[in-house]
This record gives C-alpha cells, sequence and structure tokens, in this order.
C-alpha cells in the first residue's frame, strides 16, 4: 500500500479505500508476501486483467487519435527531441550520482 500510494501521489488510506473497491469489484486481490508475511500484495485477478487490457487498448486508440493531426515527419522530429531530452535528463542524473559517490 505504502509503494502504490507514492506511484499514485496519495497518501495510504486513500490506496487503501481505492484498493477495498476494487477488491469488492473482484478486479484485485490482496495476498501476503511468501518471503515477508507482513508484506500485503495486490494482484490483478483474471477479470482486473481484461479490464485492464480492455482500458490499454481504448487509450491507445484514443491516443493514436489524437496524434492523427501531425504527420509522421513531424512525429519523428517530436519523438527526435524526446529522446534528446531523456538522453540529457539520464546524463543529469549519472552525474548527481557520480558527485554523491564517496
Amino acid at each position: 500500500m505504502v509503494e502504490l500510494s507514492r506511484v499514485l501521489f496519495t497518501d495510504k488510506s486513500n490506496v487503501t479505500s481505492i484498493v477495498d473497491r476494487l477488491e469488492s469489484q473482484q478486479l484485485v486481490e490482496r495476498k501476503t508476501d511468501p518471503g515477508d508475511r507482513r508484506v500485503i500484495l495486490i494482484t490483478l485477478t483474471a477479470q482486473g486483467c481484461q479490464l485492464r487490457d480492455h482500458l490499454h487498448g481504448l487509450h491507445e486508440a484514443h491516443i493514436c487519435k489524437q496524434l492523427n493531426i501531425v504527420d509522421l515527419e513531424q512525429l519523428a522530429h517530436v519523438r527526435d527531441c524526446l529522446r534528446a531530452f531523456s538522453e540529457n535528463i539520464e546524463l543529469y542524473l549519472e552525474q548527481i550520482k557520480a558527485s554523491s559517490l564517496p
């Protein structure tokens, strides 16, 4: 729950409420971690996986529709800009990591 709350940028109580609702709809289930019984794992059920896959397909179609306003050359330019941006961030993070080593 703590890890999910960090990913979702919310507090643990909110995540607990969300998981409770998803569990009541049989979309997720709670399981104890075999390696550490104090840890609760949240896993998708088969029904949850089907819903995730369906929504992912709808999302992909929506993104494709939105990107249809630009041609392939423009899209390639955006991709190249994003790649350069990503590489610059990775370099920056490597520099920070290197400077923090003893």
